[in-house]
């Protein structure tokens, strides 16, 4: 053991992503190839990342967790912070059909070789429980410092309890249906909703009987804002028959209105097909 080497603080964007459900699918999970599969990737994205110079971002798992790091204190950075998570939450899904939920904050760390630490890691490992849905929520101080630029863009929303969060939804459809950063492609646009309703419908249904429905009905609130703001921007009222009603959810609805209405703010739902 090399006693010289030092620990060395740095300062930037620190990320702390909860893998919901993911101790209760190691439990019943006996598919071995599954599992391998989920180590697999974490090997992968791991090493793609400690060994690329060009995003910046560092990633550790353990546990049921993921922790992300970057210096580049920015937008970019940012930027660079929300595509990694959003391979981590793409794969978790299309493999594993589970969700993420975590935090994104400013703070000192230490991120080398599979070990991190530091207060910024405290600072995302405690604000991740006021994500509590499958959200990952940017904190005030990092959307003050370099947040702006992402809010104008849509990348960065801010939530119904005053949080910001990370708008993976729009994110997926800017990575997916661009033509060279200019134009729009709708058919792109549409097939990709879709298959996002059928996703968050999917979710939804899995856990209605459970404790964890509200993690997931919450994604209605995203993607219906997605829909609006796509079919406003291109000027096609199509895409708003994409969005997801809540009332099919039944007693969920009821829930969700009276929440609504004692915040005095508009449902962001409508029924199907209208």
């Amino acid at each position: 053991m090399d006693e010289n080497v030092t620990c060395n603080y740095e300062r930037g964007i620190v990320a702390f992503i909860d893998v919901l459900g993911f101790s209760n699918y190691i439990k019943h999970e006996h598919n071995p190839e599954m599992v391998n599969d989920l180590f697999i990737f974490m090997k992968k994205i791991i090493y793609l990342y400690s060994t690329s110079k060009l995003s910046g971002v560092k990633i550790a798992f353990f546990s049921d967790s993921f922790i992300l790091t970057t210096t580049n204190l920015s937008a970019e950075g940012l930027s660079a912070m929300m595509a990694a998570t959003y391979m981590i939450q793409t794969h978790l899904y299309s493999k594993l059909k589970l969700c993420a939920r975590g935090a994104v904050t400013v703070g000192n760390f230490y991120n080398n070789d599979n070990v991190a630490f530091g207060d910024g890691i405290i600072s995302a490992y405690e604000n991740e429980k006021y994500a509590k849905y499958a959200r990952i929520i940017i904190t005030q101080d990092l959307v003050n410092l370099i947040g702006n630029e992402l809010i104008e863009k849509s990348l960065i929303e801010k939530d119904i309890d005053g949080l910001y969060y990370y708008n993976f939804i729009y994110f997926e459809l800017v990575d997916a249906c661009r033509e060279n950063n200019k134009n729009w492609n709708k058919d792109i646009v549409r097939d990709n909703l879709s298959r996002k309703r059928i996703e968050i419908d999917f979710l939804i249904r899995k856990h209605i009987n459970t404790l964890y429905i509200d993690k997931y009905i919450w994604l209605v609130t995203p993607f219906n804002k997605v829909c609006y703001e796509i079919s406003e921007l291109l000027n096609d009222k199509e895409f708003e028959n994409i969005l997801i009603d809540i009332k099919v959810y039944n007693w969920w609805f009821s829930i969700f209105e009276g929440l609504f209405k004692v915040l005095e703010l508009p449902l962001m739902f409508k029924p199907l097909g209208c």
